[in-house]
């Protein structure tokens, strides 16, 4: 009975284990193929100054640094890093500091996430400093409508979610708009294209902030 067991259990674990491993194995080809796609772009126009190395890219100078670190993981972490998801991985960058060289990182890095027609707009703010806007089309995959319970409506749109209403509607900051839709039926929205002119946040981006920015449903 033991022995049955045994013959039983051993194909099984083996089965698991080559299983994990593929799928690892998968997932860093992700990494990968996506650090060369994303340093492809961004050597158009910084030439041979970026340093990839794997999942990682590196550009150094005497005025300006960044690092854009990619790993297998879609959990996305708070700090000092500006994350972008990107199917299966996540795309951390470490801003350079420098408004026209951050403006072509993330050019390249949503060029990936959007598609090629995604623009990028880096605006000054009254700090004296720069933020990404960005400008792009996408499908509309998740509706939260609970503004009332806690205090935040959003769309997700190709992946970026955006606040598009909150509890402090009605306040002194500049709010852009909804197009072509009534609010509350955004909920009847998923599966239908849009087009978004939103501040760029990582987590949560937003059409707080500009009269300007708009979410517009095109069918």
């Amino acid at each position: 009975m033991l022995l049955n067991f045994r013959r039983l259990i051993l194909p099984a674990i083996l089965f698991i284990s080559f299983f994990n491993a593929s799928a690892q194995t998968k997932m860093v080809s992700e990494s990968i193929v996506l650090t060369q796609k994303i340093a492809a772009a961004l050597k158009t126009s910084l030439g041979n100054s970026i340093i990839v190395k794997d999942s990682s890219i590196e550009y150094k100078t005497e005025k300006s640094t960044f690092l854009i670190t990619i790993f297998n993981s879609k959990k996305g972490k708070e700090g000092m890093w500006k994350t972008v998801i990107i199917n299966n991985c996540e795309v951390d960058f470490r801003a350079a500091g420098s408004k026209e060289i951050d403006k072509l990182v993330y050019q390249a890095i949503f060029k990936e996430k959007l598609g090629s027609a995604a623009k990028v707009i880096m605006a000054d703010d009254k700090n004296g400093s720069y933020y990404p806007e960005i400008k792009f089309k996408g499908i509309i995959e998740q509706c939260n409508m609970g503004c009332a319970v806690d205090g935040i409506c959003t769309l997700t749109v190709s992946g970026i979610e955006i606040k598009w209403a909150s509890g402090e509607y009605g306040g002194t900051e500049p709010r852009g708009k909804v197009l072509n839709a009534e609010e509350v039926q955004l909920s009847n929205s998923i599966g239908k294209s849009a087009e978004v002119y939103c501040r760029f946040i990582p987590y949560l981006s937003e059409i707080y902030g500009k009269a300007d920015y708009y979410i517009k449903l095109l069918n």
